[in-house]
């Protein structure tokens, strides 16, 4: 249930004269776990749909095998990494057996950050990574974009109306494309779609969040840009050449972190972010 909320398509399942698969079959332990992670899949939705758009203008598939981002590095075909994967650009699940305590994980180049304490790591290493139950082992690819929402309990209950954009430092250029549309309707064939890139300069110390794209108003009038990896005596950035303070809160990921915040009017103009 952990890896499958990594996955593009999530439920349980079980075939007839079989022992029940719900979540509490398993004990009150095992049902916490899963709802941690069914959680995390509500919040994690804005992130998935901007990666399926992708996959609709690409082809690039939503979970997909390291071969594909890191085709040259002959250590993700060794046998004890081949579990890995991507899911969307910036997620590295390292799918490990329930019974497991540690993981070996391998990191392909560049920088990573541990998902469930934002621990750094430097990429073409291989460590034994914490495997507990309740702790699948996922890493954070640097310069990455994770959009987020609050927490829903269905599809049809709408979040708030902040969008909560997790930017992860780096120390090269990258960029991640944000989508939204209504989701039940073939407007979007006609522009009735929302689409903005968010591009991370670390040269010029800048966040971008370019120009939005289409006539689709987007469901969060306001942005809280949570920012992981970054200086931590870092206390104001600019939002468009305007001074703007940095706030510490606590922040939920699979656990409550204190991490610098942004806060942003989601405009439709680019707004550019210095530090």
């Amino acid at each position: 249930m952990s890896m499958a909320a990594f996955s593009p398509f999530y439920r349980s399942h079980k075939a007839y004269g079989l022992r029940d698969s719900e979540p509490w079959s398993y004990g009150e332990d095992i049902e916490q776990i899963v709802r941690k992670y069914v959680q995390l899949r509500y919040r994690m939705l804005p992130y998935l749909y901007s990666s399926f758009y992708t996959a609709t203008q690409t082809g690039m598939p939503v979970q997909r095998t390291l071969a594909i981002d890191y085709p040259m590095d002959e250590k993700i075909y060794y046998g004890e990494y081949e579990n890995e994967f991507m899911s969307g650009p910036a997620l590295l699940v390292a799918a490990c057996r329930s019974t497991a305590r540690a993981a070996n994980v391998y990191l392909p180049k560049g920088n990573w950050y541990d998902f469930n304490t934002d621990k750094k790591y430097a990429g073409n290493t291989q460590f034994y990574s914490d495997a507990a139950l309740d702790k699948l082992p996922v890493f954070v690819k640097e310069g990455s974009f994770i959009p987020m929402q609050s927490l829903i309990q269905t599809t049809v209950q709408k979040p708030t109306d902040t969008l909560v954009l997790h930017v992860y430092y780096s120390s090269i250029d990258n960029q991640f494309t944000y989508y939204e549309d209504a989701g039940d309707r073939y407007d979007y064939q006609s522009g009735g779609y929302y689409k903005r890139m968010m591009s991370i300069r670390p040269g010029s110390k800048q966040i971008i969040l370019d120009k939005t794209e289409g006539s689709y108003a987007s469901h969060f009038r306001h942005i809280k840009m949570v920012l992981h990896g970054f200086d931590p005596l870092m206390n104001e950035v600019t939002v468009n050449g305007s001074s703007t303070k940095i706030a510490m809160q606590n922040i939920e990921l699979m656990q409550q972190m204190k991490l610098p915040v942004v806060h942003l009017q989601n405009r439709n103009e680019q707004i550019t972010i210095g530090w």
